[in-house]
């Protein structure tokens, strides 16, 4: 089992996958408080600082991240996070790649390339990929979150609304999962079931204006 420090760097690559920066930060944030002179934390958290504005913040991570050594897996983590972020998705399928040859049994490693190769148009492999991911990391409901976004992006929608069931029994303040399972709700024709979904969604990020358009939709 990873230590609470590792299980929050998971956390924070899975919402960087996903889209929720803040929710990232906050998890590495999280991870920082568990140990202070990891050098994959620091240089995560200089990386979403970055994304997010704080240039001078992101520097000091950054040298927090020299000073403690960063190990090549890391690294490689690392650059596949930043060619994502600027989606640049062969670089960072590139680097996936790389860091899986030297720890492949390391599931954040896995979401990542899944991560990467779905938006990369790597179908398939980013099916595949994911449950590796699953297999490795089953406790993470970021994780089951990806893997029901592939099977979204596939059209395998009964085996999308299972792992989006399981993201949210993991972690119920989902808002990302809830929405998602009422997509595919709403293209199973299920209109009853997606508003049920898009309304939970709205609970937990009340104002979304995706939100709310999902909801006019089902509603009429």
């Amino acid at each position: 089992m990873p230590n609470a420090g590792d299980q929050d760097y998971n956390r924070a690559l899975d919402a960087l996958e996903a889209g929720d920066l803040n929710a990232a930060i906050e998890a590495t944030e999280s991870a920082l408080m568990s140990d202070a002179k990891d050098s994959g934390y620091w240089q995560l958290y200089s990386v979403l600082l970055a994304q997010a504005g704080r240039l001078e913040d992101a520097q000091r991570a950054k040298a927090k991240a020299e000073e403690f050594g960063l190990d090549e897996v890391d690294a490689l983590l690392m650059k596949a996070a930043e060619a994502g972020a600027d989606k640049k998705w062969n670089k960072a399928v590139t680097a996936c790649e790389k860091a899986l040859e030297l720890a492949p049994e390391r599931g954040e490693i896995w979401a990542s390339y899944a991560a990467n190769l779905i938006e990369g148009g790597y179908k398939s492999d980013a099916l595949e990929a994911s449950a590796k991911a699953v297999e490795l990391i089953s406790d993470e409901a970021q994780v089951w979150y990806l893997r029901g976004r592939i099977l979204r992006l596939t059209e395998r929608h009964p085996d999308a609304v299972e792992a989006f069931e399981k993201a949210v029994e993991l972690e119920p303040k989902l808002g990302l999962a809830w929405f998602e399972k009422g997509m595919v709700h709403h293209l199973q024709e299920e209109p009853e079931k997606a508003r049920s979904c898009f309304l939970r969604a709205q609970e937990l990020k009340p104002g979304d204006a995706e939100i709310e358009e999902a909801l006019n939709i089902v509603s009429q």
